[in-house]
Formats: C-alpha cells, structure tokens, sequence
C-alpha cells in the first residue's frame, strides 16, 4: 500500500483503521498510540501501561515502543521517522485523527509531508475477505442466541435499563468482545430510533424495538428485533408485515454491480406504495466490519455500487410519533454475486 500510493510510509493514530491493520483494539483514553511503518518495520508506540496488551502485535513481527507518562511523543515519533527512513518524502495518515493528534503529527513530521489517506483504507475495508465475514457471521451468531434470551426473560416490571444491562451481560458471556449498543425503546420509546435506554418499566401492551450491536473478533454484527408483550392487534400487524416485505423486496434485489441507493430506492418504493414512505426517517442500511456504521451505505444519495464481500444491514423502519415504531435489521453478505442473510433469530414480530 505505501508503494502504491508514493509513500515513503505511514503513522496511524489509534482507530478503527489501525484495528484493521493490525487486529490491536484497545483503549488508551488521554494517551495516545501510534502504527510507524515504512512497509517493512511496523512499530507500534503505545503508552508503557498498555504493554501486557500488546505481545499479539510482537508475536507477528511487530515491534513496540512504550512511552511513559509525560514523554515528549512528538520527538519519538520523529526519532522513529528517522531510523525507519521515513525522515523525508510523503507519510500517510488517517484523517479522522483529532486536532490535538494532528498537530502532533504536524511538529513531528512536517505538515507539508502529511497525505491522507482515510479514503483508501475505506476502498480496503470495503469488500471483506472470507475471515472477516467469518468474524462478522460469528458476531451474528452471539446476537441470535441474545435475542432468544430475551424472549425467554422479557416480562412487565423490568425497566429498559435493566433489560439493556441483562443484554451487555448475555453478550459477553456468550463470547462477544464488546457489546457496542444495546437499546431498549419500549412504547412510545419504539417510536425514537435511535433511543437507547430509560428508567421506564415495560408495560404489558407495549411494542418494544431492540437494537443491539456487538464485536466478535473486532469485527461488528447489528441487529434489531421487535417484541410485544400481549397480543398484536392487526393495524400494528399490517404495519410490520409491509416492513418485513419491504426487507425481503430490498434482499431479492441485491447484485453486484448494483447502487446501493437502488436498493434503498426499492425498499422506500415499496412502503410508499402502502402510504407508509413518510414514516421511514433514516436510510435503509449500512455497512459492516470493524466499524458499526462504513461502506457500502445504502442511502437515496450513496453513490456505493455493491460488490461480493460486501456486508451490511437492510433495516427499514416505520415511526408513529408518540405512539410505537417497528425496525426489522437484518445482515447480509453478497457472496458468489447472491445476497445470503447471516443471521437466523425470528423475524416475525415475537408476542411475550
């Protein structure tokens, strides 16, 4: 990569395209990390409190070097420049570095040397390869068994916040890395996408909208599922099953080749046909990997074109302010050019 874009070579700062890279995701807080390399030598300069963590790294021809508190990061990271050869030239670096993180680089290696280069990590991490989607479909799998425990626990009394704190707890003991979002929006809540959790106690007649995301391996599964405690009256039921038919519509439409806005285009097509298009309030999906939320996103104004090893989320939704919302996420991978789903929980709305 440092070959093919004219580099003499890169410093990443901690962050998901240094995850990618190197499988090192850990959390440094105030303290800063950074990948050197120059294509041959990779070096990782971490702070001395994280060393235990990284012998992974070491163990596939990584180097570390530890700073300790109060260290002059900026004159390492130049003494590193030097002896990896990479003291002239261009350097690459990751864009979404802070501006705190970007002056460092800029007094450490010169600003009129720094290239970014978020872009092609994303045209990288765009198609995914068999291991990956290995991670992802894994992450999927812990999410499924979640969601069965939730069925088999979801009762009136239990407050968003604890039922949210049951999940965290299911996720890591079934194997996650970490459980990333785990929102319960009961009753009026369903109606907030994006709602994570309250002190409200589920309700008997209430339709709650579970949302959770996880990592297994660094790599990201997101799904989301509606519950109802009582029984589902047919307004709420036709309402659900023109989103569902809206996620199968969107499904049998993925192809290689194909915009991702099309797709997003079929599935709104289609609500708008029941009278229902107003109601969908975000787009349609969104790409998978070491992030939650990357490429290909399937928006009406993306200009991603889908292709094999992609994977993301088809997620419609329908919002009724005040009143109830209904999400149905799914995931899915395009393999040998046909969509394949990667997760198996109920996709029915599941009556408690």
């Amino acid at each position: 990569m440092i070959t093919e874009l004219g580099l003499t070579g890169l410093v990443l700062h901690n962050s998901p395209n240094l995850v990618y890279l190197t499988g090192v995701n850990i959390k440094t807080f105030e303290r800063p990390m950074f990948l050197v390399s120059n294509g041959e030598e990779h070096v990782l300069v971490a702070p001395k409190l994280d060393k235990e963590k990284l012998h992974r790294f070491e163990a596939s021809g990584g180097k570390v070097v530890v700073y300790e508190d109060g260290a002059d990061i900026e004159k390492l990271l130049a003494s590193l420049a030097g002896s990896l050869g990479i003291e002239s030239g261009k350097v690459g670096f990751d864009e979404t570095v802070s501006l705190r993180v970007y002056r460092m680089l800029c007094r450490a290696i010169g600003e009129i040397r720094l290239v970014g280069i978020t872009d092609d990590l994303l045209r990288r991490r765009y198609v995914k390869r068999k291991d990956e989607i290995e991670n992802i479909k894994r992450a999927v799998n812990i999410l499924d068994e979640v969601y069965r425990k939730i069925e088999a626990s979801l009762e009136p009394g239990l407050t968003e916040a604890m039922l949210s704190s049951l999940i965290v707890n299911w996720g890591m003991e079934l194997g996650a890395d970490e459980v990333f979002f785990s929102a319960v929006q009961a009753g009026e809540n369903s109606a907030i996408p994006h709602h994570e959790r309250s002190a409200r106690k589920i309700r008997r007649g209430d339709v709650v909208v579970i949302d959770i995301s996880l990592t297994y391996n660094n790599y990201f599964g997101d799904l989301t599922r509606v519950f109802v405690l009582g029984p589902v009256d047919s307004k709420l039921r036709e309402n659900y099953s023109v989103v569902k038919k809206a996620v199968e519509e969107a499904f049998s439409n993925v192809k290689p080749g194909r915009k991702a806005s099309f797709i997003d285009d079929v599935a709104r097509n289609y609500l708008s046909k029941h009278g229902l298009a107003s109601f969908f309030v975000h787009r349609l999906g969104h790409g998978l990997g070491v992030e939650v939320h990357e490429p290909p996103y399937l928006s009406p104004t993306s200009d991603d074109v889908l292709a094999d090893g992609n994977v993301f989320t088809i997620e419609p939704g329908l919002y009724f302010p005040g009143i109830y919302g209904l999400r149905l996420e799914r995931n899915v991978a395009v393999l040998g050019g046909e969509p394949v789903y990667l997760d198996s929980y109920d996709v029915d709305i599941v009556e408690i």
